[in-house]
């Protein structure tokens, strides 16, 4: 809206089933275009076109190119560039435009009409930080379906306790942690690897999935050659720290804010709904097997090793038999949740016995 003498207002609201970006407020238009002709075929011609995401003034991704088709949205050659704040992938409700762990910042290109647009030369890397370093590369032959992928994900961290004191929770010591994960898929089957180290404890994941079915088909394994009881309790405590910026994300009162919140009117970001996806998964109705062999577990007193299950078919969930013995003590259970009639029960059989109670 173009104000005689003032600057102009500017409103655009992008609404996905996982969040609402709002990108209004004083500043340059969210869409502009210009170069419009008639081309010799007899087609409307755009021959600049600039889309701006997020907030005024520093928007999250920019898109410069043309469009050489516009009636029919066809012909699309824009080039991408991203500038996103790097807290706000951790929690995006709570940091909003923080940029207190950097900036995410990379480039893609974007081709293709309105029936297929094609995602390539991504790559961006994590700026302005020594906390954590984060890379994403690859390439999405179809966006609009999240077809044909091959992205490749690297992440480490030099120390967890410095991360979360930044982020305003309390600290948790740990070793060095590092991830990286590869996605591809070719038409309705995809497959993932990734591999998670702190410090000499490691996890490797291996998964396939077949979708297109009545049920997608899950088959996969969780492999490790040594994990430390020790790192486990370091990422547990961890992980309970983050999970209080979930708590802030829903509206909870038992975090206090790591930074000052937005109010509604103000916040690009809303109604983000992308943490709770392993309920979603869970509910999908998926058919999922899934092998768990830990070959070495080391704790103070002694070593072992863990193989089991993961199966979830039918809306019915089932981890076990989960069998060990450590320090003279042994195991042997079965955990059961029927995801149909009672999601909210969690049924345990199985014995143990050796256990030093005191």
């Amino acid at each position: 809206t173009a104000r005689p003498d003032q600057p102009p207002l500017r409103s655009m609201v992008i609404e996905t089933n996982g969040f609402v970006l709002d990108t209004g407020g004083e500043g340059p238009p969210p869409i502009e275009v210009g170069g419009i002709k008639r081309t010799p075929d007899g087609l409307l011609e755009l021959g600049k076109v600039t889309l701006r995401l997020g907030p005024t003034g520093r928007p999250y991704a920019v898109l410069d190119g043309s469009i050489g088709d516009a009636l029919k949205l066809q012909q699309a050659a824009l080039t991408g560039t991203l500038s996103i704040p790097a807290a706000s992938l951790i929690a995006p409700e709570v940091f909003q435009d923080s940029r207190i762990l950097g900036e995410l910042t990379g480039g893609f290109d974007l081709t293709g009409s309105i029936q297929k647009l094609s995602l390539s030369n991504l790559k961006t890397k994590t700026e302005g930080t020594d906390l954590w370093d984060l890379t994403v590369d690859g390439s999405v032959d179809n966006v609009l379906k999240f077809d044909t992928i091959a992205l490749d994900i690297d992440a480490s961290i030099p120390s967890a306790s410095n991360l979360l004191g930044t982020l305003g929770l309390e600290p948790v010591k740990g070793g060095p942690a590092e991830m990286s994960i590869s996605l591809n898929s070719e038409g309705t089957e995809f497959s993932s690897s990734a591999h998670l180290r702190v410090d000499d404890s490691e996890l490797d994941f291996a998964l396939d999935l077949k979708d297109g079915d009545a049920e997608p088909i899950v088959r996969g394994t969780v492999e490790s050659d040594l994990i430390r009881v020790e790192h486990i309790r370091d990422i547990i405590a961890a992980s309970a720290q983050l999970a209080k910026l979930d708590d802030l994300q829903a509206g909870g009162k038992e975090a206090e804010p790591p930074v000052q919140l937005q109010s509604d009117e103000t916040r690009p970001i809303r109604d983000s709904t992308l943490q709770p996806l392993g309920r979603a998964i869970l509910l999908s109705g998926m058919d999922i097997e899934v092998a768990l062999d830990l070959r070495k577990i080391e704790g103070p007193k002694a070593s072992t090793s863990i193989a089991s299950d993961f199966e979830l078919k039918k809306r019915q969930a089932r981890l076990g038999p989960v069998k060990f013995a450590y320090g003279g003590g042994n195991f042997d259970m079965t955990a059961e949740v029927d995801l149909e009639n009672s999601p909210e029960l969690l049924k345990v059989s199985g014995a143990a016995g050796g256990w030093d109670l005191g």
